[in-house]
Parts: structure tokens; C-alpha cells; sequence
């Protein structure tokens, strides 16, 4: 029940304490994977405070880059700061790195990583530990972000990304996106948000995955995956074919 899952919350977030506490635990590769993410988040603190987009400092005190805003046209439910904020936690990408290992992953070997925006912080994480295992992800995200997620309409997940990018930070470019929401169409965005969401997406030449109903996009995804043949299915945030 409820308690059961706030209890496996609280011990994730004391093991990344943990990791964070103690340097010596860390794997001198570990180390450096964990000084690439943080220099990819101060980064992008940085570039959206030139750029106008930045969180402020009581929101985002870590300067993590990776914090959105309470409320916007492209937000589609209701988040939580603290967890966000945690899911910026370096650690992560060390922990994803840690479960390649002990599931035998090698590298070359192929992943599939299905997120939605509501946690770029997780998202960041992931894709890094995959490009240090150098494993073959294919990677499909949903631009729709819950409360403090991707959702700042002038930074979105596709323009974040591009700019980690263009840092040489991360290499790996989504393969497809969905717009999220609804049926992971955008279902209850205005018509507004959805063009602002296409052209984040077109900017980035990435193609945006339609399907008619909630049932199609399933289908879709789950060709997608079939024929990508992954050794490991990662799944971040609650888009809904996911």
C-alpha cells in the first residue's frame, strides 16, 4: 500500500544519500560518471539563467538546471518538488550503472529507456550511465511534464536536451517523442501548447509518434520495443502507454 511505497521511496533516497556521503564508495569511474552529471546540471543552471528560463534559487537550490515551474500550458498533472529534486541526485546515474552491471550488461548491448519529462533529472541520469556502459538505448520521451518537471514553456525537454547536447554532455538523441497527456497524444493541452510542443520537437529533428487512442500508442511503443529487441526495459515517470 501506500506506506510500503513511501518506505522503498525513503530507502532509494538514503542509499543515494549514502553514496553522496562517502566518496570512498564510489568507483574512481563512478566518480567521474558522477562529476559529468553535475557538471551537465551547473551547466544548464547556468544557460538558463542567461537564457531567462531559470528556476529560482528556493526552488532549485542545488542549481541542478533540471527544475521546472509550479504551473504552465504544458503541464499535465500535479508533481512533487522534493522528488524531483531527488531525482537530480547524481547518485542515480551511479545506481543505474550498478544495476547494468549486476544484470550483465555489456557493452553494445541494447536498452530501451521509456520516459516521460515530469523527472529530467532521472531522465539525465539514465541516458549518462548508458552512454559510460556504452549500451545502445532506444529512447522515446513524452514532452507532456507533471508540476516542476521539463514544463517551463520556453524550456522544454526537447531544448534542455539539445543544449546538454550541444555541451557535450550527453551524445544520445531521443529516437522518437510523444506529445504526453492524454493517450500520450496531448489529449487536454490547449491547441496552443501542443504547436509549441511539435515545434520544440521539429527543432530538434525528432519525429513525435501519433496513434488515435490510448490502445494504438501501446501498440506502437511495444513494436517499437519488439523490434529493438532490449535486454532491459527502463521506464521513468507516468507517461501513459508506458
Amino acid at each position: 500500500g501506500a506506506a510500503v511505497k513511501k518506505l522503498l521511496i525513503l530507502a532509494v533516497v538514503m542509499t543515494g544519500l549514502w553514496l553522496l556521503s562517502d566518496p570512498h564508495a564510489m568507483t574512481t569511474g563512478e566518480q567521474v560518471l558522477w562529476e559529468r552529471v553535475r557538471a551537465a546540471q551547473l551547466h544548464l543552471a547556468q544557460w538558463r539563467l542567461q537564457q531567462g528560463t531559470a528556476t529560482p534559487a528556493e526552488h532549485d537550490p542545488w542549481s541542478c538546471g533540471l527544475i521546472g515551474v509550479e504551473w504552465s500550458g504544458i503541464t499535465t498533472t500535479l508533481g512533487d518538488l522534493e522528488a524531483k529534486r531527488t531525482a537530480c541526485n547524481p547518485a542515480w546515474a551511479i545506481q543505474f550503472g550498478r544495476w547494468f552491471e549486476k544484470l550483465g550488461l555489456q557493452a553494445g548491448d541494447r536498452i530501451a529507456i521509456y520516459s516521460s519529462a515530469s523527472f529530467p533529472g532521472l531522465l539525465l541520469n539514465a541516458i549518462a550511465a548508458a552512454e559510460t556502459n556504452q549500451l545502445e538505448p532506444l529512447l522515446i520521451v513524452s514532452l507532456g511534464a507533471s508540476t516542476w518537471g521539463a514544463n517551463h514553456p520556453e524550456a522544454p525537454w526537447p531544448v534542455l536536451a539539445e543544449e546538454l547536447r550541444r555541451g557535450g554532455f550527453i551524445a544520445r538523441k531521443a529516437d522518437f517523442y510523444t506529445l504526453g497527456a492524454g493517450a500520450e497524444m496531448g489529449h487536454g493541452l490547449t491547441p496552443e501548447n501542443i504547436v509549441l510542443l511539435r515545434k520544440a520537437a521539429d527543432h530538434a529533428g525528432i519525429g513525435v509518434l501519433r496513434a488515435n487512442d490510448l490502445q494504438a500508442m501501446i501498440k506502437v511503443k511495444t513494436e517499437l520495443m519488439a523490434a529493438h529487441q532490449p535486454r532491459l526495459f527502463i521506464n521513468i515517470g507516468g507517461a501513459q502507454a508506458n
